[in-house]
């Protein structure tokens, strides 16, 4: 028999509009609910479509150990929501990184995340966004904010203040001879450490 949102309300004791709002991730349901419902349908064997449930990860530095653990954090706080996390290597704000959004937004991609992508790039194309806002697919940048006029979270660390905190100890160590090795100048993390140092 196949199971389905009816089966799973009267397993959870709440309504069909409330399990229809859990499997759709939507917001307005409580945490203890969300909960009962998700135990719900562990129990009946309830299947959710895979459309809707890939959420991509777009970064270029895949082999760099602080990238693998952010995308492995990111995958460990979606699991519990029925999400599963793609990683996708793209050279930031190229080709492929369109290429990638592109076939993804054709499968129903729940979202996009953008770790150290095309989001830190000074310039960048803003082609794969406006595909993005058009479908109503929620994306995300991490440690680098988006080209100008691009709405989006961005969940970053304050790059400028945290060169200037090194320099300033380093300082009152007595260093007077401070250098910095920084990224390519374009990119925005980069760029933003450079002049917190200066």
């Amino acid at each position: 028999m196949k199971v389905g949102i009816t089966e799973v309300a009267a397993r959870a004791q709440v309504s069909e509009a409330t399990v229809s709002r859990v499997i759709n991730r939507r917001q307005g349901v409580s945490k203890k609910t969300r909960d009962a419902v998700e135990q719900a349908m562990a129990e009946l064997g309830y299947e959710r479509q895979t459309q809707g449930q890939l959420v991509a990860v777009i970064t270029e530095f895949v082999s760099n150990p602080f990238f693998a653990d952010v995308a492995e954090r990111i995958e460990s706080a979606l699991a519990p929501h029925g999400l599963k996390t793609v990683l996708c290597p793209a050279f930031p704000g190229g080709v492929q990184e369109r290429d990638f959004i592109s076939a993804l937004v054709d499968k129903g991609v729940a979202a996009v995340v953008f770790l150290s992508a095309s989001n830190t790039v000074e310039g960048a194309d803003t082609e794969t966004y406006e595909l993005l806002r058009q479908r109503r697919v929620p994306y995300v940048g991490i440690n680098g904010e988006f080209a100008d006029g691009v709405p989006t979270p961005v969940f970053s660390t304050d790059d400028a203040l945290a060169a200037e905190l090194a320099v300033d100890h380093l300082h009152r160590l007595g260093h007077r001879r401070i250098g910095m090795a920084s990224g390519p100048a374009g990119n925005q993390p980069a760029d933003r450490r450079v002049r917190g140092f200066v």
